[in-house]
């Protein structure tokens, strides 16, 4: 497949640029984006697997300037990866290389001097920038620098790129040979002095045409080492002195004697008449903060004063001078509390020898990245463990991306390593987790996996081999895995972390993850590594901006610094203090802002003199951000004030697509822009090509200069744009912008649009929010009080959709009530009844019920009493057993609406609601709905009426098989035959129920799952979806399907937490699903929420959610060794649950539960002897009990109480063994797995998978009285 095939999806390829060692480069046109674009592709032979060395190599290239933004740095776009294909995009720079360039025009002139200084300049501020962001080029040549038509020189090709200070020496040779210096071919460490002596060959060759070393490779090292070079003007007169003495000086032998980039710039400088211009020639250093942007975007480039003091950097990194001396970066101001919480956490890990996870938050600017550097630098100087760094960007599109950088640097730490060393490390599967991340194959003993795996197999044997891994490294030494802006993580990354750190035996490692707290792109994600480490230790930090006296001395030292760089007379004490602590106050303690405004005092926005030679004086009343941000968008070009303005208003990330419409100008231009705007710390990138203000404080600061007609027209033409982009993920931005540009009638028609799309695609929580701000909108243009009933009502059933029925009923009984008033009584009636149900759906009995008993009344009908209730019941079951199910088949439109009307409140009090609170009255109403729909004939009721009676005929259990089998296939027919998925989904539910409720546990949770697979994307399902989930995790529980419960209890608990349904959390932790909460030793977190979700659960009689706590509560006395309080628990309640124990499963089930209460209470040391064989002999008749019901898949749990209660232990192990057998039938692995452990040993039974405390649950679920 050709390359230009591979990226169709977004590039079209045009031509081969060119081709290096490990890369082909093409020129490209980028769909996305609108422009052209040079793509850098990855290559290898003949289809073979990358090289992992230069697959490293590609990576870093791209990462070497991801926070570099520099017009004369090639700029970076975007790394891909997509199976074995590589590549990245990046700006098209259509030039010619170094030499080219400077050549002279006529063949008898070796070269173009004020080329060569322009050239040279430039050259000497790129490669400054790159050395200030604190990394090493190692292959400055002349094909590498590239100069445009225009006079742009930009210097490309990163693959050999490092960091200063985290330099590995391997032997190896990196870099072209004609310009590597002397120390690097000795194997000595290098310095940015290095590249600046590949300047000074390429400078050597333009003066004088040729190399100043040549031969063979090893003699040229060899002299490289030994003489030095020939001067240039001594091969050439006319040299000029100035340029043969900067080229000596740059070709010394010892790296201190070469001048830096401040000394290269200074020179050329003192030239800069001979120069094309002088602003070329910046004599100061940039950091990748303060470069200046591409030429493109219009801004000056030539800062002419230090922009951000070290002090003040984003990042504490060591800067290396060309003498190689290291300079550590200030230390860290005011962040001692939160590096204490980090190294408590890391300490927990070491001592504890278990992992942690520490997750720091914070707003943009507030210095998380600052503050994680600092931690692992101090921990790799204290050497307490093995430090792993990573960080997730939104330009890297690759599988794993959280943990791309850390796996890259674990293949540098482990390459450090000796070959025996590395042997011991050895995972059993390390070649498959190379097929996951190829750069581990870059290390001795690894090789790439061949041959096709199953992708999950893939994933579990690369998981499994990772945990090894680390797990090794970390028996020599504790790990600390630092992973900065998660928020652009991924959640495949979050999983496999979750493998790694899960018990038994995790790695000692501490996880440290940063995140951005304002944004919302990687919300999942932040939230799911919250639980990254299950019962791992979990620290918190949540970063706050600097306090007031911890601003004001980071202020001083910001100014003091940037002062001094800029060879400014010294200012004196007090003004300095007077000027941080005004800095201090209107940054707000956010570390970004202040360096912001000290660069506004060293700018002289705030300086005067006295006298030419006197000392400064700072002007502290001047200092504001508003004005320091006002004159940096006054030095801005036109479009780029714009630009900034528009996303100051906008108040949110805005696609480029858009903020191009909205300024007027093509998206090729704002990507031009929008480095410069980063680099100044103005605007940031968001998720999906967008672009937003760097913060909310930036933006307001510079929102307070614009009129009130300005701002409205700057939201009339944002509005414009996002009508015309057509984008619904912006509805609230254009509702947002129409109504402050004053448009409120367009507005609030905008919103009811949009509410309406996001029913129709089943976006019900969206519509509800939609259709609020609508009434508000409404309310204040003083819209007819009719169509607020309207939009009020619409919200009610959106609400209701989206499985918020509590709210939903606040408007729909709301909205009744004025509809009665108004004479519209049926409408009343049918908006009451959906109330009602809503609120017995979402657990708020004592409101839903009577509303239900109102409802009935208006149709003539009410409850019957419990004393009459079962009479009533069998008398409609007689009733409609000898009518039979055959009807006459009538639409919708022929049937009397009294009478469906009649049937949808019977199938609401019946079928739908009321089964979870009073069984016996909700088995009444459904025999009325299910008579009622066949006499009326209207199939989509029938289908409904039967789905609801075949969980009623699943009471009787195994007893009644044979009929509910009947019903469910005359239901599933009729809902096929008819094609009414909605009436299918229902009787898939109520074959689930039927199933489970029969213990064919297996069975029902297929049939629950399908019927959510149905039901899910159909309106009004909210709750028959919730209930399939809720009877499915029933039906896993029974099954002992860990794995399962686990993979969707915490996504249902997130859903119902989200909704506030109470009958969700109730049923999520009392009912069987509660054993997810037991596999894990959580018990006390299980209390708390049982706890939380009874406390508003009604206390009005004995309800089925009252059962599943007292089986709960039961269950957490044994598990704390409490067997007589349970025992006394469910003796208190025995009574209450005469009407439940109709319910085979609740019969056979809570037999179980006592008959297990009472063998806990006879292990409890204080039992005498008589008590013992009292509550020996209870459990026996409780298995008896069980037996009795003929209910094979009860059999097991007759056995296990048996063998509890077994007199010797030849019975209990004989009676273990059958149980596993019986249980092994039903499918119920879980207890025959602890059927099995308790087999082998009776006293201490073997771990069992899945469960973190196989003794304490073994006591729940297989307790034994002691033989």
């Amino acid at each position: 497949m050709s390359v230009g095939e591979l990226l169709a999806d977004r590039y079209e390829v045009r031509r081969k640029l060119g081709a290096g060692g490990f890369g082909e480069v093409y020129e490209a046109y980028d769909r996305k984006r609108d422009e052209r674009v040079a793509v850098k592709v990855l290559s290898s032979s003949d289809g073979a697997a990358l090289e992992p060395d230069l697959l490293y190599r590609f990576k870093q290239e791209f990462r070497a300037l991801a926070d570099v933004s520099h017009r004369n740095l090639v700029a970076l776009h975007e790394l891909y990866a997509d199976g074995a294909l590589w590549f990245f995009s990046m700006e098209l720079v259509d030039g010619r290389d170094f030499l080219s360039h400077v050549a002279g025009a006529d063949p008898a002139q070796r070269f173009d001097e004020g080329r060569l200084r322009d050239a040279l300049a430039q050259l000497v501020t790129g490669l400054t920038a790159l050395h200030g962001a604190g990394k090493l080029h190692r292959d400055v040549k002349p094909s590498n620098v590239l100069v445009e038509r225009g006079g742009r020189l930009a210097l490309l090709d990163f693959g050999l790129v490092t960091e200063m200070a985290r330099q590995s020496i391997d032997g190896r040779v990196m870099g072209t040979p004609e310009y590597l210096p002397p120390e690097q071919a000795a194997g000595s460490s290098l310095t940015s002095a290095a590249d600046w002596y590949a300047v000074g060959v390429m400078l050597y060759q333009a003066l004088t045409g040729r190399l100043p070393y040549a031969g063979a490779l090893l003699q040229m090292l060899t002299d490289k080492q030994n003489r030095d070079a020939t001067p240039p003007r001594a091969i050439a007169r006319d040299v000029p002195a100035d340029l043969d003495a900067l080229c000596c000086a740059l070709l010394a032998r010892e790296p201190a004697a070469r001048p830096a980039g401040d000394a290269i710039a200074s020179a050329l400088a003192a030239r800069a008449r001979l120069a094309v211009g002088s602003s070329s020639s910046s004599s100061a250093p940039l950091s990748s903060s303060s470069a200046a942007p591409p030429a493109e975007s219009g801004i000056d480039v030539a800062p002419t004063r230090r922009q951000i003091p070290a002090s003040a950097r984003a990042r504490v990194t060591p800067v290396q001078r060309a003498g190689g001396d290291v300079e550590q970066a200030a230390q860290l101001l005011g962040r001692d509390d939160e590096l204490a919480e980090l190294a408590a956490a890391l300490k927990r890990v070491c001592d504890e020898g278990a992992p942690g996870v520490a997750l720091v938050q914070g707003a943009a600017g507030v210095g998380k990245s600052a503050l994680l550097e600092a931690f692992a630098a101090s921990v790799e100087v204290r050497g307490s463990a093995t430090v792993l760094r990573g960080a997730c960007t939104e330009r890297e599109l690759l599988p794993y991306r959280a943990l791309d950088m850390v796996i890259d640097g674990l293949s540098r730490e482990l390459r450090q390593r000796p070959a025996d060393e590395l042997a011991a490390l050895m995972p059993r599967h390390a070649s498959t987790l190379a097929r996951l991340f190829p750069v581990l194959a870059r290390v001795s003993g690894i090789e790439l996996a061949q041959g096709d795996t199953d992708e999950l197999d893939l994933r579990r044997r690369a998981a499994e081999a990772l945990r090894q891994l680390l797990g090794r490294l970390s028996d020599q030494r504790p790990l600390l895995i630092v992973i900065d802006d998660l928020q652009w993580g991924d959640l495949d990354s979050v999983t496999l972390l979750a493998e790694v750190l899960r018990p038994p035996d995790p790695p000692r490692a501490l996880l440290v993850l940063a995140a951005r707290s304002d944004a919302a792109s990687g919300e999942t994600v932040v939230q799911r590594s919250v639980a990254l480490a299950g019962a791992a230790a979990r620290t918190r930090v949540e970063l706050s901006p600097l306090r007031r006296d911890d601003a004001r001395a980071l202020a001083e030292r910001c100014l003091r610094e940037a002062l001094a760089d800029a060879a400014l007379a010294a200012a004196k004490d007090e003004q300095v203090a007077l000027a941080a602590r005004a800095i201090a106050r209107e940054s707000a303690g956010t570390p970004q802002l202040v360096a912001e405004l000290s660069r506004h005092v060293v700018g002289e926005a705030a300086l005067s003199r006295a006298g030419d030679d006197g000392p400064l004086s700072i002007d502290a009343r001047a200092l504001s951000l508003t004005d320091a941000l006002g004159r940096r968008l006054e030095a801005l070009p036109e479009l780029a004030r714009r630009v900034v303005t528009l996303l100051s208003v906008a108040q949110r990330p805005l696609p480029v697509s858009v903020l191009a419409g909205a300024a007027q100008v093509s998206p090729e231009s704002l990507h031009a822009l929008a480095p410069a705007l980063r680099a100044r710390h103005l605007v940031r990138s968001a998720a999906g090509e967008a672009l937003q203000i760097e913060s909310a404080r930036v933006g307001a600061a510079l929102l307070q200069s614009e009129s009130e007609p300005s701002r409205r027209a700057l939201h009339r033409a944002l509005a414009r744009a996002i009508e015309a982009a057509g984008d619904d993920a912006l509805a609230q931005a254009l509702f947002f912008h129409l109504e402050q540009a004053g448009e409120h009638e367009r507005a609030a028609e905008c919103v009811e649009q949009a509410a309406r799309r996001a029913a129709a695609a089943l976006a019900f929580d969206r519509a509800a929010s939609l259709l609020s701000r609508a009434i508000e909108l409404r309310r204040a243009a003083g819209t007819e009080p009719s169509h607020l009933r309207a939009l009020r009502s619409e919200r009610g059933r959106a609400l209701a959709n989206a499985g918020r029925g509590a709210e939903a009923a606040d408007d729909l009984l709301a909205v009744a009530s004025e509809l009665s008033a108004a004479g519209d009584d049926e409408e009343a009636l049918d908006l009451r009844r959906r109330a009602g149900l809503e609120l017995v759906r979402s657990g708020d009995i004592d409101r839903g019920v009577p509303v239900l008993r109102d409802v009935l009344g208006a149709v003539g009908m009410s409850m019957p009493s419990k004393r009459t209730v079962l009479a009533a019941l069998l008398w409609q079951r007689l009733r409609t057993r000898a009518r039979g199910l055959s009807f006459v088949e009538r639409s919708e439109a022929q049937c009397d609406p009294q009478a469906l009307r009649r049937i949808d409140v019977c199938w609401a009090v019946g079928a739908s609601g009321l089964g979870i609170v009073d069984t016996l009255s909700a088995a009444y109403f459904q025999m009325l709905n299910l008579r009622y729909a066949l006499d009326v004939g209207e199939p989509y009721r029938i289908a409904r009426a039967l789905a609801g009676e075949i969980a009623y005929a699943a009471i009787r259990g195994t007893r009644g098989a044979t009929r509910t089998q009947q019903l469910l296939l005359t239901a599933r027919a009729l809902a096929e035959e008819h094609e009414n998925l909605h009436g299918l989904g229902m009787v898939e539910m109520g074959g689930g129920i039927a199933a489970y409720l029969e213990g064919r546990f297996r069975r029902g949770a297929e049939l629950c799952e399908r019927a959510e697979q149905l039901l899910r994307p159909r309106p009004e399902t909210a709750f028959d979806v919730m209930s399939s989930q809720l009877f499915g995790l029933q039906a896993l529980a029974f099954l002992g399907d860990l794995d399962a419960l686990a993979a969707k209890v915490p996504q249902l608990s997130g859903w119902a937490e989200q909704r506030g349904s109470l009958y969700a959390l109730t049923g999520l932790c009392t009912s069987p699903s509660r054993l997810f909460w037991f596999a894990r030793d959580e018990v006390d977190a299980l209390e708390q929420r049982i706890d939380a979700a009874m406390a508003k659960w009604s206390s009005v009689g004995f309800q089925v959610p009252h059962y599943w706590e007292l089986c709960a509560r039961c269950e957490i006395d044994i598990y704390r060794g409490e067997g007589e309080r349970a025992l006394a628990r469910i003796d208190g309640k025995w009574s209450a649950l005469s009407q439940l124990r109709n319910i085979q499963l609740v019969r056979v089930e809570a037999h179980w539960l006592r008959g297990r209460c009472a063998l806990a209470a006879a292990g409890v040391g204080a039992a005498g002897q008589a008590r013992r064989e009292t509550l020996r002999q209870q459990a026996r008749e409780s298995a008896a009990r069980i037996e009795r019901e003929g209910a094979g898949w009860a059999q097991g749990l007759a056995f296990l109480l048996e063998a509890g209660a077994a007199e010797t232990r030849e019975q209990a192990r004989a009676l273990l063994s059958r149980a596993a057998a019986a249980l092994e039938a039903s499918e119920m692995s879980l207890l025959r797995a602890f059927a099995r452990s308790m087999r082998t040993d009776l006293d201490a039974p073997q771990p069992v998978d899945g469960v973190a405390d196989t003794v304490r649950l073994a006591r729940v679920l297989v307790p034994m009285i002691g033989c």
